[in-house]
């Protein structure tokens, strides 16, 4: 009786060897790779301090592993690359939200896949030898800003803020790289603008730079964007290339140091600006219920303003294409209504 009993402890040993074995080759095999046909795709994205995820993709092969062949255009602003995409130059783009909402009200075909980073990068930086000490002293002062950027948009909220009205400053509309060049020469007082530009700027005027957080805590959302009819006939690319967004989030979370030195030389950045930007950015692959509101919040500013003919927010919910990201990913679709 004895012997039997030992035999099957033996047995059920055996068992729970046996299965833990497969259980940890499971967990540590990675997924196969995609077999189907490869598929080219253009990206027209931003090469700047929000659109890293795309670059890391390709960089660790993920956009290849899942079957896409993808040719990425670099542009040095988001609005650029979302006029690429509106020209047919692009299947898909990168820029933030407000761009989004900037062209829904002409390009009801404009769709958002998903964030690939959600940030905190926009400052108003000034020339001290203009005369300017504190936020109220933009009054009467020149300030570059690019028009239908959320640049633009944080501009009117921290001038409102400061109890400083949008008439009583000379608005001037431009690149962000010209903006960098009026500023560092006094052509103008002051910008509204983001990083790199920000710290280039900085590197340029030194001590005779003053700068302030232009966002006041409010997050903006940096966006894959599509057209309504390119989605309709790319389903299982939309997928996989979001899946390699994912990757490329994962790995970027996980191995932070690796990621920030391919980021440093493949931008030529300095690391410690590298290190900022993982501070004020998260580079994450989401569909909240805040970008919702964040678009709605534009529109509404931008109907007030009369920077468009429309009078009625659009529903964004027909902008955001849900699908896909519901498919790889559903926890991070957030959106109720």
């Amino acid at each position: 009786m004895k012997k039997y009993a030992i035999v099957i402890i033996s047995l059920i040993l055996t068992g729970i060897i046996v299965l833990g074995g497969i259980f940890w080759f499971k967990k540590d095999e990675k997924p196969s790779k995609y077999s189907g046909p490869i598929e080219k795709i253009t990206l027209a994205a931003y090469a700047g301090s929000y659109g890293f995820l795309p670059f890391i993709a390709q960089e660790k092969g993920f956009l290849k592993d899942n079957g896409l062949d993808v040719t990425i255009n670099e542009y040095d602003f988001g609005l650029k690359a979302a006029d690429a995409l509106v020209a047919g130059k692009a299947d898909i783009a990168t820029a933030a939200d407000f761009v989004l909402t900037s062209y829904s009200f002409d390009h009801p075909d404009l769709r958002a896949l998903s964030t690939i980073s959600i940030s905190l990068t926009d400052e108003i930086i000034v020339r001290k030898d203009s005369g300017i000490e504190k936020p109220q002293d933009l009054k009467g002062k020149t300030i570059g800003v690019s028009p239908k950027t959320k640049a633009e948009f944080f501009l009117a909220q921290y001038l409102a803020l400061n109890r400083v009205s949008y008439e009583d400053v000379k608005v001037v509309h431009m690149d962000p790289a010209r903006i960098v060049e009026a500023l560092s020469n006094g052509t103008i007082d002051a910008a509204s603008v983001w990083e790199p530009f920000v710290t280039d700027i900085k590197k340029r005027l030194g001590t005779n730079a003053l700068s302030w957080p232009a966002q006041s805590g409010q997050e903006f959302y940096y966006l894959l964007l599509s057209k309504e009819g390119w989605i309709k006939d790319h389903h299982s690319a939309i997928e996989r290339f979001l899946m390699a967004m994912i990757q490329a989030e994962e790995f970027t979370k996980q191995h932070p140091d690796e990621a920030r030195l391919f980021i440093a030389k493949r931008f030529n950045f300095e690391m410690p600006f590298v290190q900022s930007l993982w501070q004020k950015n998260d580079f994450a692959v989401q569909l909240p219920q805040s970008l919702l509101l964040s678009m709605e919040e534009g529109a509404r500013w931008r109907i007030k303003n009369r920077l468009t003919q429309a009078t009625k927010v659009p529903n964004y919910l027909d902008f955001i294409y849900q699908d896909g990201l519901k498919k790889m990913k559903p926890e991070a679709v957030t959106i109720i209504y």
